[in-house]
């Protein structure tokens, strides 16, 4: 029986999809064509969208800290940049609140 050893077929040190920042586990994934790109980043247990890349805008969400309770109220920051070259048309609503903001972000 001729066999083939592990440490071959191990040769490459083993490394973690995604990154590690503050309790929270981040996947980004990234799609082009030509010269356009679109990049999602998800966060693994809140199983949502935490940032998006495109050509015109990049938005991303921060949290402070990952042990948060359901239904507790804390802060959450929206980082919003334009990088088109017109004005962009932005509104937040907060899904439990009546918290929201709508406004235009200069390129």
């Amino acid at each position: 029986m001729n066999t083939i050893p592990l440490t071959l077929l191990c040769a490459r040190p083993w490394r973690p999809d995604g990154r590690r920042e503050c309790g929270f586990d981040f996947f980004d994934y990234t799609w082009k064509k030509g010269d356009v790109s679109l990049r999602a980043e998800f966060e693994k247990s809140g199983r949502g969208l935490t940032a998006l890349e495109t050509p015109d805008f990049e938005i991303s969400t921060e949290v402070d800290d990952h042990d948060l309770v359901f239904g507790s109220s804390y802060k959450v920051r929206y980082r919003i940049k334009n990088t088109s070259a017109s004005e962009l048309a932005v509104e937040i609503k907060a899904y439990y609140t009546r918290v929201s903001y709508r406004g235009t972000i200069a390129p």
